[in-house]
Order: structure tokens, then C-alpha cells, then sequence
């Protein structure tokens, strides 16, 4: 993503508007897991566009819904997951004063987000709408090259589980990076990293996948590799 100069004051008034809004954004977690998915207003979401910005946001926030049952029956184990949510609320996102990398770093800390969700929305010669959009994950990339990754999420019925997946897959692939930072037992990272595996797997079963998610796979078979090695020991 492309970001312009901005005047001095401008900046200040965006960092401004940037740390207000992240003491709002985190869901808190006693023990300090990052639960808060922040999604901003995607640059060409106005006028007719903005439905299918709302329709976007529903496909993210179903699918936070469902995750935990998507992991093993493991007790008590996952619980903490039932507090992910997506923010804000509503059918809009959150102002993108966001202008600088360092700003965007700086965002994700403070908000103690887990991703954040920022990009455009569009459409090729009056097909179906897409999300383009780079999903930051920090500190969480694990072994991925890059803080953030650029995806290409589809808004429309037929494709409706790509897009579920792919949310899928950077959600599991994190939370397991986040479980990581904070020592949780190798088994249960294990169970997240398998997780996003299995989406990857869905993913390959239906078209080739794009260049960033085979970048991610692969960031993924490494940490399922160190995890089982951490297991064995």
C-alpha cells in the first residue's frame, strides 16, 4: 500500500485519532492473549460499494463465530477463543488515519490486536466485488518474511469459502504464533497450527494457490516442524 506526505500537523492529528481508537479496539484476555481482529474502512467503500463492505465484514465475523467448534473437543482447553471478536461493531470500520508502517506497528500494539484488516475494495469490468487487502500480523508472522501479507478475499456467494478459509488460515496461523510468545503447551499450538494446515489444504484442493498464501504454507510447515520437535523432547 502506497502512503503519501502528509502535513506535520496532519500526522499528529492522525496519531491522535490512531491511539484513541486502539485503547478502545482490544478484547481483553487475562492472559494477555491478542483476541481483537480490527478491521478499517476499505478505501472504495462508499455509495452502492458499501453493501458489499457489510457483506464482507459478515463473512470475517460468521467465521469468528464458528472457530472454536472447528477445534478438537479438548475441554476447557480453547475457552479463551469464545472472546475473539471483530471490531468495530456495526456494519462499518474503523478510520484508517493510519499513514506511515511505523504507525501501523504502532496501532497494532497499542490496540493489542491480533491482525488488522486495511486495503480496497473493487471490482474487474463489472464482476463481483473483492477485498484487496493487507493483513498485518506483526510481530506475529512467525516465519513469514513480511509483517503483513496481501491477500485478494472474494465478496460473492460462489466464492464464499475461499474467502472463509483464507480468514481461516491467518487467524489459526496467528493465534498459534500468539500461543507461542506466550510458552502455551506445544500440544495445544500444535492443535492451531493444524488448524490452519487443514485450510490450506482446502484452499489448494480448489484452485492453485497465490503467491503470499503459498509464502504463508510454508511459514506454517516450519512451525508445525519446531512444534513437534518441541514435543518430542
Amino acid at each position: 500500500m502506497t502512503f503519501s506526505r502528509i502535513a506535520p500537523v496532519a500526522l499528529a492529528m492522525g496519531v491522535l485519532l490512531t491511539a484513541d481508537s486502539a485503547s478502545n479496539a482490544a478484547s481483553t484476555d487475562p492472559l494477555g492473549h491478542r483476541l481483537t481482529l480490527s478491521l478499517f474502512e476499505y478505501s472504495g467503500s462508499q455509495g452502492e460499494s458499501k453493501v458489499y463492505f457489510s457483506r464482507f465484514k459478515g463473512i470475517l465475523k460468521d467465521k469468528l463465530e464458528v472457530l472454536v467448534e472447528e477445534l478438537p473437543a479438548s475441554g476447557k482447553r480453547f475457552d479463551y477463543l469464545r472472546a475473539l471478536a471483530l471490531e468495530p461493531q456495526g456494519e462499518s470500520g474503523l478510520r484508517d488515519g493510519l499513514t506511515t508502517e511505523a504507525s501501523v506497528q504502532d496501532y497494532w500494539s497499542r490496540s493489542h490486536s491480533l491482525l488488522l484488516f486495511r486495503g480496497v475494495l473493487s471490482a474487474d469490468n463489472s464482476g463481483p466485488y473483492f477485498a484487496q487487502s493487507r493483513v498485518y500480523m506483526g510481530d506475529l508472522r512467525g516465519g513469514f518474511a513480511q509483517p503483513s501479507i496481501s491477500v485478494r478475499l472474494p465478496i460473492s456467494v460462489d466464492e464464499y469459502p475461499t474467502t472463509s478459509d483464507t480468514h481461516s488460515l491467518m487467524v489459526y496461523y496467528t493465534l498459534a504464533q500468539d500461543a507461542i510468545r506466550l510458552g502455551d503447551d506445544p500440544a495445544n499450538i500444535l492443535d492451531l497450527l493444524s488448524r490452519a494446515q487443514d485450510k490450506v489444504r482446502d484452499l489448494r484442493h480448489r484452485s492453485q494457490l497465490p503467491p503470499p498464501i503459498e509464502q504463508l504454507s510454508k511459514a506454517l510447515e516450519s512451525a508445525i516442524a519446531d512444534q513437534r520437535t518441541r514435543v518430542a523432547k
